[in-house]
């Protein structure tokens, strides 16, 4: 899925993860996804944790978590220095129908 004017362009996704949790409508899953950045054609891996909640097989809630700094790094707007950061990418609320 491509977006507009989105300089990243993803290629594979790598080392899934899927890890049980105490609660069956809740689907932890953690992976890599790597690509290249249009402009330079560098090469980037950046990793995601996503967070599903099911109810009557549908998904009614998504949490998406990732480092957008590793993605500002790649384009040079701005060094990390090497430290790690965490950051929230937002919340999608699924409607239950």
């Amino acid at each position: 899925m491509a977006v507009a004017n989105f300089p990243l362009r993803p290629i594979a996704y790598k080392t899934l993860t899927i890890y049980e949790t105490t609660d069956p409508t809740v689907i932890i899953a953690e992976y890599d996804l790597s690509g290249e950045v249009d402009t330079t054609g560098v090469p980037y891996q950046l990793r995601y944790v996503q967070i599903f909640e099911i109810h009557n097989g549908e998904i009614v809630t998504l949490r998406d978590y990732r480092n957008p700094l590793g993605s500002f790094e790649m384009l040079n707007r701005c060094r990390t220095s090497g430290y790690a950061h965490a950051a929230v990418t937002g919340v999608i609320l699924i409607p239950g129908r």
